[in-house]
């Protein structure tokens, strides 16, 4: 695979061992709305807009479940937010200054807010809706943690 994008993220899938079944992860990755650009008008400039709450009803289009693996693994859609399982970032936006903010930039934080922040600066943020990356399980091997619960 060749990009030619400073930002680019992909479909993300998790298994569950040992059945065969599997799930979308990260509604971090998205298309803004009209719905969610109205929303953010009416909020503080320090407000985080978080995916999955009724206060904060988006209509954003998210990255999950667009794709299918079997197509086009090339196939490219402009992202206006990101999530972190799985990003490829050209060096060059980090060095610009770009950064994933634990502020609210643009009613974003973090990887949707580096999202935001490379946008701005005039960089293409992109998904891979067909190219998948598998999310192992994340539970924890027997003596990793200590005492301490994973949870």
């Amino acid at each position: 695979m060749t990009l030619k994008v400073a930002v680019c993220i992909s479909e993300v899938l998790r298994s569950v061992q040992p059945s065969n079944f599997y799930f979308l992860v990260d509604y971090n990755s998205w298309i803004e709305s009209d719905k969610g650009r109205r929303l953010r008008a009416t909020l503080p400039t320090d407000t985080v807009l978080a995916e999955g709450y009724k206060e904060y009803d988006t209509g954003r289009t998210y990255l999950v479940g667009m794709g299918d693996w079997r197509k086009n693994k090339d196939e490219e859609v402009e992202l206006d937010g990101i999530g972190g399982v799985n990003i490829l970032v050209k060096a060059d936006v980090h060095r610009s200054g770009i950064n994933f903010p634990s502020y609210a930039f643009e009613n974003q934080a973090e990887t949707e807010g580096f999202a935001r922040m490379a946008k701005r600066a005039g960089y293409k943020v992109i998904g891979l809706p067909n190219y998948v990356v598998w999310h192992i399980d994340t539970d924890e091997k027997p003596g990793n943690l200590g005492d301490r619960k994973a949870f």
